[in-house]
């Protein structure tokens, strides 16, 4: 059986940033066996602890884009990184574009990545 983690991150305090959290939140219910939700409220570098033990993931956070408000941007890492543009303003300390080149310097990408 694939392992499937799907992680929301964001900040509840602070608007849009908590766009992640509130998807997360949403899909708690009814999950298919084998999808693991979980929430990352602080840095993006706890990513790396969040991800172990699953095959696919997938990572849900606001970004800014310069598209306009409610844009969906389908990133995958695993054949290209993240453009630094959308995380020029992170509200993480460890912004999650860094925490996946971090990752990826480290080996220890998941098998499937899409944010």
């Amino acid at each position: 059986m694939v392992r499937i983690g799907v992680i929301g991150i964001g900040n509840d305090a602070r608007g849009d940033d908590a766009v992640g959290l509130e998807v997360a939140r949403r899909l708690q219910h009814d999950l298919p066996e084998g999808v693991t939700i979980r929430e990352i409220c602080g840095e993006g570098l706890s990513l790396l602890d969040r991800w172990q033990d699953t095959d696919a993931v997938i990572v849900i956070d606001a970004s800014y884009s310069g598209a306009a408000p409610g844009s969906i941007h389908r990133l995958e890492p695993l054949t290209q990184p993240i453009p630094k543009e959308l995380y020029l303003c992170s509200t993480h300390a460890f912004g999650v574009g860094e925490a996946i080149e971090l990752a990826r310097t480290l080996d220890q990408l998941p098998s499937h990545l899409v944010v």
